[in-house]
């Protein structure tokens, strides 16, 4: 038996980065600060890939005749080229103009920029100098660690958010597909 569905992952992904940051901000009022960074950047990794599934999404929606290239198992390709290219001919078919100096444009760069040092980290192994009178620490930082803070996390989102309700009132849609797998919808902060 065959059934029609919708599926909208971007739903999901966003819903997934809307829960960690309603434990980041439950954590802030409690003044609990253990694990705090790595909840900022366990929804700054759910936002890179919400990012790119409501892109995905809109692309279908928008450019009917964009395919994106099949690629066979393990064989691999430049993938940001595409995801930029894909980005700017989605913005200029919806008259929307990408400048990354602007908000809510900027955000999309960094959470780019963080999904992809986090999904294709690596490890660094060697010496560092550690400067008199500073912690281990400071030597001790991943590229992602300036954002995974709670204050430029809830920015990102919001931004993130934003650009979303761009892409959908350019689209002519009101709010984003509401239906997900989980089950679960955000609270309205979308």
């Amino acid at each position: 038996m065959a059934t029609y569905v919708e599926i909208y992952p971007q739903t999901d992904l966003f819903n997934l980065a809307n829960h960690h940051l309603q434990i980041i901000d439950q954590k802030e009022s409690e003044g609990e600060a253990s694990g705090l960074a790595m909840d900022c950047e366990a929804c700054l990794l759910a936002l890179g890939v919400t990012l790119e599934a409501i892109i995905n999404h809109a692309a279908v929606k928008a450019m009917p005749q964009w395919k994106p290239e099949k690629r066979k198992e393990g064989e691999q390709k430049q993938v940001d080229s595409d995801y930029e290219q894909k980005l700017q001919v989605l913005c200029k078919t919806l008259g929307i103009k990408l400048d990354y100096g602007q908000k809510p444009f900027q955000s999309l760069r960094i959470v780019r920029r963080v999904r992809n040092a986090m999904a294709h980290a690596y490890p660094q192994i060697g010496e560092k100098e550690v400067k008199p009178g500073k912690a281990i620490q400071s030597v001790m930082k991943t590229s992602w660690d300036q954002y995974a803070e709670p204050k430029k996390t809830r920015e990102i989102f919001q931004d993130i958010s934003t650009f979303e309700g761009m892409i959908y009132r350019a689209l002519g849609m009101e709010y984003p597909p509401a239906t997900c797998a989980s089950g679960w919808v955000a609270d309205g902060q979308r």
